[in-house]
């Protein structure tokens, strides 16, 4: 069961903005251009007690809107009333801003930044520097979006500590239908004023699905003889500071041929997208690392997977890859999805069923004999009220 070759659409390509590793996601959109802040340091502030700090951004449900873009040039934790620490501690900084999507995660959160060196002590609020808010669809699109102030004061219903040698997780969920409102003048113009819910939580971090981030390998973390590779260190995009990956013990690692392979085909200089949950200790721990960029490309399943793991596959309209294609499925190693987390088995995938293929388009064979082959890294099944369990 093969088809011809499945083409890209160059128009769509040449503006992709290659979105995550897995599901449903956007690759955290950060822009496209490299960043001129760098990694804020604390160190040396207030002495020599530390605690880490990750910073998460989300969003509640937005029926009117399509997309819902904000540009964060700068977060800061602002010390509570009489604690020693009085002046704010950055914990993000970029002259340029990191450009994301909200209405991409309402149902998880983006990792804004983890910052690993912020001073002990107790903090009242989070402050965040916000430049521009883009609305696709609803009344305001096409707008003039006014900020009250560049500056939006977080205020938790208590002020909350950061432990020497421990981690917590802030995550700010803002609803979007209640934060843009029109001008009661009539003019044409909407006025941003953040309604934002923040979630503290000491130890480990808040995640309604597995992260999926993107970066470069900094350096490898060696483990004993017999682990070999026990992970490595990843630099966020966008100066949002780096981050330690632990590699879990059934990690899936796929080479930049969209290839199951293991970790030694990871080195310091790789370009990964990382799938996994932080930890207590602000740790990544993955299930998944891909090596390069991946397409992800909507459609209709044509039939079952055979005993090969491969099934025909037709994208829908205005995809980036143009014309039906076998879809490679590696058994053990493809992750099948329901929802962010739900693993099912690669029997669901069923004829007539709508999917999201995350993966890699390869050639394979040579001349007039060579085919494209969508090696999948991730079947994400989109209709989960039709799958049966």
């Amino acid at each position: 069961m093969r088809y011809s070759k499945g083409l890209i659409n160059n128009s769509i390509l040449a503006g992709l903005v290659i979105i995550g590793m897995l599901l449903l996601i956007a690759s955290g959109g950060c822009g496209s251009s490299s960043s001129s802040g760098d990694v804020i340091s604390n160190e040396g502030l207030y002495g020599s007690s530390y605690g880490t700090v990750a910073l998460f951004l989300a969003d509640d449900p937005a029926d009117e809107y399509d997309n819902l873009w904000i540009t964060v040039k700068e977060a800061s934790l602002i010390p509570a009333e009489g604690d020693d620490n009085r002046d704010p501690v950055v914990i993000y900084q970029s002259d340029e801003g990191c450009r994301v999507d909200l209405l991409e995660f309402r149902d998880k959160e983006f990792l804004l930044t983890v910052k690993n060196n912020v001073p002990a002590g107790r903090y009242a609020k989070v402050r965040l520097s916000v430049s521009n808010i883009e609305p696709v669809g609803g009344p305001c699109e096409n707008m003039e979006i006014k900020l009250p102030s560049s500056k939006i004061d977080l205020n938790p219903k208590e002020p909350f500590r950061v432990e020497t040698d421990s981690t917590i997780s802030i995550s700010l969920d803002i609803d979007a239908n209640k934060s843009i409102h029109l001008h009661s003048t009539g003019s044409e113009g909407c006025i941003f004023r953040p309604e934002v819910f923040v979630d503290i939580r000491h130890g480990e971090a808040i995640q309604r699905c597995p992260q999926i981030l993107e970066g470069e390998i900094v350096s490898l973390v060696d483990g004993d003889a017999e682990e070999g590779i026990a992970g490595f260190i990843l630099a966020l995009p966008k100066g949002r500071g780096e981050l330690e990956v632990r590699l879990l013990d059934d990690v899936v690692v796929f080479d930049g041929q969209g290839q199951p392979a293991g970790a030694e085909a990871l080195a310091a200089g790789l370009r990964v997208k990382v799938r996994g949950r932080i930890d207590a200790d602000g740790r990544l721990q993955a299930s998944a690392v891909v090596i390069g960029d991946v397409l992800v490309v909507k459609g209709s399943v044509l039939g079952q997977v055979d005993g090969e793991g491969l099934f025909p596959f037709e994208p829908d309209s205005q995809e980036e890859v143009v014309g039906d294609v076998n879809v490679k499925v590696f058994e053990g190693k493809t992750l099948i999805l329901v929802g962010c987390n739900k693993q099912v088995s690669s029997e669901k995938i069923q004829e007539g069923g709508s999917v999201r293929i995350i993966g890699k388009l390869c050639l394979v064979g040579d001349g007039d004999d060579g085919y494209d082959e969508f090696r999948a890294v991730a079947v994400v099944l989109c209709l989960p009220d039709e799958i049966p369990e």
